[in-house]
């Protein structure tokens, strides 16, 4: 995989990534984000259209995406690069709202919370 960083837009080539290896380094990165060792920069994720994949379509770009939305809370927020399906795209606002979730910024102090529910394990 190949990054371009220095720039506005941090570039991460994932096509010769198996899913395993996009996976982790894109936990790599967002840690390093949480961890403030990385400058928060705009992040295009190269996946490839997946036209070596078959009739199983484009695997590595719908894995990307579902850890990004299932493996993190909140969900990290990206789009794909209108009529280029081979490139999603998280944008730098995007990034900074997860962070300020993840360090609590954005949830509210329990003094303001008017009603605390809470369930047992039948979700009652």
């Amino acid at each position: 995989p190949g990054m371009a960083p220095g720039s506005a837009t941090m570039t991460v080539d994932l096509h010769e990534c198996n899913v395993g290896e996009a996976r982790a380094l894109i936990h790599h990165i967002l840690q390093q984000y949480l961890e403030g060792t990385r400058e928060v920069t705009k992040i295009m994720l190269i996946t490839g259209q997946g036209h070596r994949s078959g009739s199983r379509g484009p695997v590595l770009g719908t894995a990307v995406g579902e850890v990004l939305t299932e493996e993190y809370e909140p969900p990290v927020a990206f789009r794909e690069v209108p009529n280029n399906p081979g490139r999603l795209v998280i944008e730098a606002e995007a990034i900074g709202e997860w962070l300020r979730w993840q360090e609590g910024d954005e949830l509210p102090a329990l003094e303001d919370v008017d009603v605390l529910f809470v369930l047992d394990e039948e979700g009652n």
